[in-house]
């Protein structure tokens, strides 16, 4: 009876290792940051109506769109065509967000003589907010309202804040999951043609 009992735990233990070991892994969602980037620089966004057509790609153009800024003015990206585009997408609750601003801002201020351009997409949030948010932090650059969200679905936006360079010729030059760091964006900028000021 004792080797019966044996024999039994034995092939339990040896089927539950099997299936321990033979089991797929889970790769990261959608929605989740990359592994380079770390929870406090960014956070999930759900997007109500995902688009079935692929992301945005390096190398690949850059999808036009046109939304009306903080004064009701209608913007184009392809308005900016000659220039290198910092496309920034961000939420006014999204607090890593708030904390690259001051990087964006002070970004454009040194290099717009040289040809960059800032249009900051502001995800869903009450109007009256986001100018509330470029007012109190003195935004400079181009503040669009995608009021609902149909350009972060174009760009299939999961987390926040998500940026993107845009070269000359209007051409994804690279992509950032998560904030900015001075260093690293000054680096894309360079890399996307601007000469350092």
């Amino acid at each position: 009876m004792g080797l019966i009992v044996a024999g039994g735990l034995l092939f339990g233990l040896a089927v539950g290792a099997l299936v321990f070991f033979s089991a797929p892994t889970a790769s990261p969602s959608a929605s989740a940051p990359s592994s380079s980037t770390s929870q406090a620089s960014a956070v999930a966004f759900q997007s109500a109506n995902p688009v079935s057509a692929p992301p945005p790609a390096v190398g690949a153009p850059a999808a036009d769109f046109s939304l009306a800024d903080v004064s009701g003015q209608t913007v184009k990206l392809s308005d900016f065509k000659g220039q290198v585009v910092l496309l920034n997408f961000w939420a006014t609750w999204c607090g890593p967000c708030q904390l690259e601003m001051p990087t964006i801002e002070k970004t454009y201020e040194a290099w717009k003589a040289q040809g960059l351009a800032v249009v900051a997409v502001e995800v869903g949030d009450p109007l009256p907010d986001v100018q509330s948010f470029a007012n109190q932090n003195r935004l400079t650059f181009r503040v669009l309202w995608d009021e609902k969200a149909t350009v972060s679905n174009l760009y299939q936006i999961s987390v926040l804040p998500t940026s993107f360079v845009i070269d000359r010729e209007g051409k994804i030059t690279q992509q950032e999951i998560g904030m900015l760091s001075d260093s690293g964006l000054q680096g894309y900028l360079t890399a996307a043609g601007l000469n350092k000021p």
